[in-house]
């Protein structure tokens, strides 16, 4: 089967986190990426200390399947190559302050001049309609504009940011969703150019979902409860007697029935709390008995008794136990021909286009681009 994405050529001017994981999915499907980057290469080169073969862990995260070329926008030589580059593109993504583009000399009016069929993505902190569009942005900041600061934490640590880069991650995700609609729109009604903006802002404003919704319902919000959920009991991280934690979900009157047994006669007597609504009126008296339980045994021993009857109980992994268990590396993650291990692409499609492109490595700083 040919790969729909082998002739899609992506011009990618994109640095740090947002912008280059939006064009590694698309690379990974198979888009040809060209990464065009300044003199001395881009901000994640060298971003962090943690480094492999002279570049740090956040280029290497996000930068597979692509190529790389050095343009000097000061240099009317290589801004005359860039543009005949341009001429040949599908698609542009950029994730520069807003205007950047446009004061180095190529605004999206002089880009659709170059290609009239272009799709221009533009990866920004605020979406277009919003006063601080032009503000810098960077994770903690979303995080914490969007209140998802503000529903984690502690009572006693107050709002905490989320330890992954959330802000930078959900961004990307749906640029590279509407890149795809808008190659399948030019299919359908070809010779128009499209212009595409996703905000952090508004990406990760859509993951606040229910809560926001909650509030505005409501016109209040329940005190951070550490990892207890605000609706849902049990819902809560308990320590094992091994010194490991555990995590418990109950959604629905099934799984709650799954956690009993898998509990079994020590907490039995919580049977009597059969409904959603008896559960979370008497959340402390059911935490206080599964604290205890949990105590009582190790951590394995919960996830066996959880995979026999189901239910939604695992151990809370680290780091060191995500990158030693066999299975998670052999399905999750995947060795690149420089020996790095990065996590894989979660996409599975059956009967995939050959060849899906990778894994190969995040590109050397490239040759300039009028070499």
């Amino acid at each position: 089967m040919k790969n729909p994405l082998e002739a899609v050529r992506i011009v990618d001017f994109t640095h740090m986190i947002a912008g280059p994981l939006c064009t590694q999915v698309l690379a990974d499907l198979g888009a040809r990426v060209v990464k065009i980057e300044p003199p001395g290469g881009e901000t994640s080169r060298n971003l962090g200390n943690v480094r492999f073969q002279g570049h740090t862990s956040y280029f290497w995260s996000f930068n597979r399947n692509k190529t790389s070329y050095v343009c000097d926008f000061a240099d009317q030589k290589d801004l005359a190559a860039l543009e005949t580059l341009l001429r040949e593109a599908d698609v542009v993504v950029d994730n520069f302050r807003p205007g950047t583009l446009a004061r180095l000399g190529l605004s999206p009016d002089r880009i659709e001049l170059l290609k009239p069929d272009i799709i221009q993505c533009s990866v920004s902190g605020f979406d277009p309609a919003d006063p601080d569009f032009q503000r810098p942005a960077v994770d903690p900041v979303i995080q914490a504009i969007s209140g998802a600061m503000e529903v984690n934490g502690t009572l006693q640590a107050g709002p905490l940011k989320v330890g992954m880069p959330v802000g930078d991650a959900l961004a990307p995700l749906y640029a590279s969703t509407a890149i795809l609609f808008a190659l399948m729109r030019r299919g359908a009604d070809p010779g128009k150019p499209q212009r595409i903006n996703i905000s952090m802002l508004g990406s990760l404003i859509s993951a606040m979902a229910p809560h926001d919704f909650a509030y505005r319902l409501t016109g209040s919000f329940p005190q951070r409860q550490n990892n207890e959920h605000p609706q849902i009991s049990p819902a809560n991280t308990y320590q094992a007697a091994d010194g490991r934690y555990v995590t418990m979900f109950a959604p629905n009157d099934k799984h709650w029935q799954a956690i009993l047994e898998s509990l079994g006669e020590d907490a039995a007597h919580l049977a009597c709390h059969g409904t959603s609504a008896e559960r979370a009126e008497h959340r402390d008296e059911i935490d206080d008995c599964i604290r205890r339980v949990i105590a009582s045994r190790p951590a394995s021993h919960w996830d066996e008794r959880a995979r026999r009857f189901g239910a939604l109980i695992v151990p809370v992994n680290g780091l060191r136990e995500v990158v030693s268990d066999p299975t998670l590396n052999e399905i999750y993650y995947q060795r690149l021909p420089s020996g790095a291990v990065v996590a894989k692409s979660p996409i599975r499609i059956s009967d995939p286009p050959e060849p899906l492109l990778g894994p190969t490595d995040p590109p050397p700083l490239g040759p300039n681009l009028r070499a």
